[in-house]
């Protein structure tokens, strides 16, 4: 059993402040289920759920810059505390620390649909956030885009009669 998102007229916030706008935002929860077989028989008796599993994606059109109305910290990925702050002089025992760090702390991420109101509607909720993967692209013609792969404890729909 699987439940997907995906859209490109969104924005995300972690923390409760806007961190930027998406060309894509996706997630997937996905329940993990196994089969009870019996020697001797071949049809399997029984299909059980061990688990659930929720991993997203999101491509950022820009992250939103310290003046802008969130009020935001910094303009990187870093400086959201989406993934460790990283220099040429960070030893490998601090490297190992901060990653720790953010893995323990994690984030939260609320989706909101912009569709047709800037403000946005609430769609999704994902708890628990840990970032498994940062990558950026500059194309010709366009913006820095940057993308954040996690994983996540749980995704609640929130849809729209604001249930949640």
């Amino acid at each position: 059993m699987a439940k997907t998102i995906s859209g490109a007229s969104a924005f995300v916030t972690v923390g409760g402040k806007r961190v930027g706008y998406c060309t894509g935002v996706s997630a997937q929860q996905i329940t993990q289920l196994a089969r009870v077989d019996v020697l001797g028989q071949i049809d399997t008796k029984e299909i059980e759920p061990l688990g659930r599993m929720v991993s997203l994606s999101i491509g950022f059109i820009r992250i939103l810059s310290s003046n802008d109305a969130e009020g935001l910290e910094g303009r990187t990925a870093e400086e959201l505390a989406l993934v460790p702050a990283e220099t040429t002089a960070t030893s490998d025992a601090e490297s190992t620390r901060k990653v720790l760090a953010i893995m323990e702390d994690g984030w939260d991420l609320d989706v909101y649909d912009i569709h047709n109101d800037d403000a946005g509607e609430l769609i999704y909720k994902i708890k628990g956030c840990r970032t498994s993967s940062q990558s950026w692209a500059v194309v010709r013609g366009s913006l820095l885009g940057i993308n954040i792969t996690a994983e996540a404890l749980k995704m609640i729909e929130i849809g729209a009669l604001g249930r949640g």
